[in-house]
C-alpha cells in the first residue's frame, strides 16, 4: 500500500550562489511512512538536481519518472524540495508532474534490463530490486510485462522477499524477428517494460522503463 502527496505544478524561485532555484515545501503527516518514502518527478529537467531538506538526493537522469530515496531527509510536518539547475526561464517547467510517496510494505528500487539476441530469438533478462519496509518477510508477486505497441509479452513470478529486500528475476522470450529486428533507418526497436508488485492481491507498486533491442555489432 502506497501513500501519495502531490506537489505543486508551480514552483517558486530564489537566488542562490550567483544562480536561481526552484523550490516548494510539503506537510507529511505524523502517520506518513518515512521509512518507505520517495521523490518521484515525471519529465524532471535536464541536468537538475534535487534537494529534500538541504540533503541531496540525485540528479535528473534524462528517463521519466525519475525516482529519489528519500528515506533520513524527509521527516514528519514541513519539508522542503529545492530542485537546482532547472532553467532560469519561468514559462520552462522544472518537471510535469511531482509526487512524495510512502510505501508501508514493499516497493520498487530498481529495474535492470539486458537484453540480447541468440538464434534468432531476443531475451529480455529482467531483475527488479525489491526494497522490503517492514520487520517481516513478505510474499510478493512481481507481473512483469513488455510491450511494443499492440505486442505483449507477461510473466508473473512469486518470491519471498526478506526484510533486507530483494530480487526477481525473469526472462522473456521475443520470437518475432520483426519485433526487435532494426528499422529501414537502422535504429534498435524500443520497447515498455511494466512491473507491478502485489501481495495478497492488493497493489504494493508499479515501475515502467524503456529499453531498446538489437542485433550486435
Amino acid at each position: 500500500m502506497k501513500t501519495v502527496i502531490s506537489l505543486q505544478t508551480t514552483w517558486q524561485r530564489r537566488d542562490s550562489d550567483g544562480g536561481w532555484e526552484h523550490y516548494q515545501a510539503f506537510e507529511a503527516g505524523g502517520d506518513f511512512h518515512t521509512d518507505g518514502a520517495c521523490l518521484e518527478f515525471r519529465e524532471l529537467a535536464p541536468g537538475a538536481t534535487v534537494l529534500l531538506n538541504g540533503i541531496e538526493l540525485g540528479s535528473a537522469s534524462g528517463y521519466s519518472p525519475d525516482r529519489f530515496d528519500a528515506r533520513g531527509a524527509i521527516h514528519p510536518g514541513r519539508n522542503e524540495v529545492v530542485v537546482r539547475g532547472a532553467p532560469d526561464d519561468p514559462a520552462t517547467p522544472v518537471c510535469r508532474e511531482a509526487r512524495v510517496i510512502s510505501y508501508d510494505k514493499v516497493s520498487i528500487s530498481g529495474i535492470e534490463i539486458d537484453p540480447e539476441v541468440i538464434d534468432q530469438i531476443a531475451n529480455v533478462w529482467i531483475t527488479v530490486a525489491v526494497a522490503n519496509h517492514t520487520e517481516e518477510e513478505q510474499p510478493v508477486l512481481a507481473s512483469i510485462v513488455v510491450a511494443q505497441g499492440e505486442n505483449r509479452e507477461k510473466v508473473e513470478i512469486g518470491e519471498r522477499i526478506p526484510p533486507s529486500g530483494g530480487e526477481i528475476d525473469a526472462v522473456i522470450r521475443i520470437v518475432d524477428p520483426a519485433m526487435w529486428e532494426p528499422g529501414e533507418s537502422g535504429e534498435p526497436q524500443r520497447f515498455d517494460c511494466m512491473v507491478g508488485l502485489q501481495i495478497k492481491g492488493e497493489i504494493m507498486d508499479v515501475a515502467e522503463e524503456k529499453f531498446e533491442v538489437g542485433l550486435s555489432p
